[in-house]
């Protein structure tokens, strides 16, 4: 699991993309593109878990607002990609949004590239609770309007 406190900041160095957390965490990401199927390239590198399936649903959900929402693989360096970790990553560039889901937090933040942040306070809950995930249809719904 993800060790944080009240913050996760994702930033790009030298063409690498980095997930850091207040608590000295560390974990590299990059997109999972050049394939007609993202989602289930994205699936069978992961550790699969009931977790792992609500968030691969509920962002693909998002998918259908935004068809180029991208799912990231994200992995700590040396302990492979099917490393059993909370994080879900996802990125639109078109909307300039990132989806961040841990266990405990799942953000939606509209950002440019660069340095983006995901404050606790912010976090829609978690995907795992079926009130939070009432509050993600909304907001997913809420996107069609836009």
């Amino acid at each position: 699991m993800i060790n944080y406190r009240k913050k996760i900041q994702l930033q790009k160095q030298n063409d690498t993309w980095y997930i850091d957390t207040d608590k000295g965490d560390r974990y590299e990401c990059f997109a999972i593109d050049n394939t007609r199927t993202p989602w289930t390239k994205w699936w069978e590198m992961q550790h699969q878990s009931d977790l792992r399936l609500w968030q691969k649903e509920i962002i693909r959900d998002f998918g259908s607002k935004w068809p180029d929402i991208m799912p990231y693989m994200v992995y700590k360096r040396n302990a492979g990609y099917s490393q059993p970790h909370d994080i879900c990553l996802a990125h639109s560039e078109t909307n300039k949004v990132w989806i961040l889901s841990t266990e405990r937090d799942f953000w939606f933040v509209q950002s440019n590239y660069g340095q983006i942040e995901f404050h606790i306070d912010n976090s829609m809950g978690s995907i795992l609770e079926q009130h939070s995930r009432l509050e993600m249809g909304k907001l997913r719904d809420a996107l069609a309007y836009q």
